[in-house]
């Protein structure tokens, strides 16, 4: 048998806090605001600030990056882009991770 080895150079993914904080607070914000639903916000957020347009065969696809294959630097700075973008399009203020609610 033939065995063939691939060396990649380690990335630490995005972390399930990461993954909650997005979908529970950025994506629900924009899903409460617009009445889209929660699928629906979160392809429109990862076509947005992922998008990835690759060249093929002379043709260039676009296609977007998954949020699972984001890295912890990479989700902080999906969220970054997303904050801003919802408060300048909506007027939405989307709290930081762990932010002290007012009471």
């Amino acid at each position: 048998k033939k065995l063939i080895l691939e060396a990649k150079l380690w990335r630490k993914n995005s972390s399930r806090n990461q993954q909650n904080y997005f979908h529970g607070v950025i994506i629900k914000a924009m899903s409460d605001f617009t009445g889209m639903d929660h699928d629906e916000c979160y392809e429109y957020i990862m076509w947005k600030f992922c998008k990835v347009s690759r060249e093929t065969k002379g043709k260039v696809i676009e296609t977007r990056r998954s949020y699972g294959t984001l890295t912890t630097l990479e989700a902080e700075e999906l969220h970054d882009q997303a904050r801003i973008w919802l408060t300048t399009e909506f007027g939405l203020y989307i709290p930081l991770p762990n932010e002290p609610t007012k009471s």
